[in-house]
């Protein structure tokens, strides 16, 4: 039985249910309270020295790093296939994934605990402000990648997964797409619209 350690508001750990919904595998929850230091304890840092969620128990095996993760299942469960079947646009799709933890995540994560966890006089605006156009940025380069195919490498891939939970919620913090970015919407529709999506969402939805 595999076993996952995560946090629901994680939209790292949102990237390995996606990946488990996709694969149609069962797995034993294990929810730790981020904000409470559940990841600081001995027993979790044993398991990821970093101290982040997710981690992943497959057997005798323990994995961090959502895309190292992913990158498991889809090799040890291989149906269906969430990569390409060619070296050279498997290299994309690893590609993307790293652009977008330089570009997106790096930035993302940090607004939202800015914005959404702090009261406003604390914030740090001049950082929000900065981060919130790095953002804008990733979505108008994102937007100009998309080809004929309605996913970032045409079908769904590990790509696709590993960047649902981040550009579904721009709009909490105020990033409004609309029309500006046409296909980077109609894209994040699609994602939306997928039962995997819905299926790795929290208690709350």
């Amino acid at each position: 039985m595999i076993t996952l350690y995560h946090f629901w508001e994680s939209g790292n750990s949102r990237e390995v249910r996606i990946v488990l919904a996709e694969k149609g595998l069962d797995f034993e929850s294990k929810v730790l309270n981020v904000m409470k230091g559940e990841t600081r304890t001995p027993e979790f840092l044993a398991m990821n020295p970093f101290g982040k969620v997710p981690v992943l128990v497959d057997g005798d095996l323990t994995i961090y790093e959502s895309n190292i993760i992913n990158s498991y299942l889809d090799e040890h469960y291989p149906d269906p296939p969430l990569m390409p079947e060619g070296a050279p646009d498997r290299a994309r799709v690893r590609q993307v994934i790293h652009w977008a933890n330089q570009h997106l995540h790096a930035n993302l994560g940090p607004v939202l605990v800015e914005s959404l966890l702090k009261p406003e006089p604390q914030r740090d605006k001049e950082m929000i402000t900065r981060r919130t156009k790095a953002i804008e940025r990733a979505v108008a380069e994102l937007d100009k990648r998309f080809g004929s195919g309605p996913f970032l490498a045409g079908e769904f891939t590990l790509a696709d997964a590993a960047l649902a939970p981040h550009v579904t919620v721009l709009g909490l913090i105020g990033i409004e797409v609309g029309d500006r970015f046409p296909r980077f919407s109609a894209w994040v529709e699609r994602l939306k619209a997928r039962p995997s999506y819905t299926k790795s969402a929290g208690p709350e939805g």
